[in-house]
């Protein structure tokens, strides 16, 4: 049986609006770990802990696995992007969305 319109519709819609709460979900995360790690860096400064850290020799390891993941966050987040705007591209030109005639 060859989908029909709607059915394709239904099922591109569904995985759009999924898509979208994974990237707002993922967001989310993002913003949260960002505001976690500033106000550890207040404390660090404001409590002059920098040279604790240092001594434990964690304060360039924290820094580093700090990037790193943002990093990483950031492009995941890209690359959901990509993933929802290839969707949008695929709808278009699936061809049960061509007419018949």
């Amino acid at each position: 049986m060859k989908t029909t319109w709607e059915e394709s519709q239904k099922k591109y819609n569904l995985l759009l609006t999924n898509l979208n709460s994974l990237i707002e979900e993922t967001n989310k995360i993002l913003y949260t770990y960002q505001q976690a790690n500033i106000g550890f860096g207040y404390h660090l400064y404001g409590d002059d802990l920098i040279p604790l850290l240092k001594k434990t020799g964690c304060y360039e390891f924290y820094e580093e696995e700090f990037r790193k993941l943002h990093k990483h966050f950031q492009d995941h987040l890209q690359g959901l992007n990509h993933l929802r705007d290839r969707v949008h591209m695929m709808i278009i030109r699936d061809e049960v969305n061509y007419p018949s005639n």
